[in-house]
């Protein structure tokens, strides 16, 4: 699978799509791993701006850091990313890199929902939101 272009990154042109292709042009999932890693608050954000087709390779590297040790109490990207999906997940379409896509974010609302407590500290007043917006993700995914 090839990586985006920078088209497919940002189809409209705009300033925070361009953020997007800064960040991702000409990265691979491996080094799209390593990228949120180095700091996961400010990449997530990108996951708002980029392109569908983008979203839909990258959102690969997102279930990989989620599965990462470097992720725990991430609970800040894990609410961004959640929100992020949440609000592109009507744009999937249709489609082998629809499906794939739409894959990738049941696994990752599943994995939010079964791990919280490696995301979220029992006091966190985004736990319980997030938890929701998962349960929401799993069954329009589904």
């Amino acid at each position: 699978m090839k990586t985006p272009s920078e088209v497919e990154i940002n189809p409209y042109g705009d300033q925070d799509g361009g953020v997007a292709v800064q960040n991702w042009l000409g990265k691979t999932i491996e080094e799209g791993v390593a990228i949120i890693a180095r700091n996961p608050i400010r990449y997530q954000e990108d996951f708002s701006h980029m392109g569908i087709q983008a979203f839909g390779y990258y959102i690969e590297s997102v279930w990989l850091y989620l599965r990462s040790d470097s992720s725990r109490n991430e609970e800040d990207f894990i609410h961004g990313i959640l929100q992020a999906i949440q609000a592109r997940i009507e744009e999937c379409g249709q489609g082998q890199d629809a499906l794939r896509a739409v894959g990738f974010i049941a696994s990752i609302a599943n994995y939010a929902l079964e791990n919280a407590d490696k995301f979220y500290s029992e006091e966190s007043f985004l736990r319980t939101k997030d938890l929701e917006v998962a349960k929401e993700l799993i069954a329009r995914a589904g």
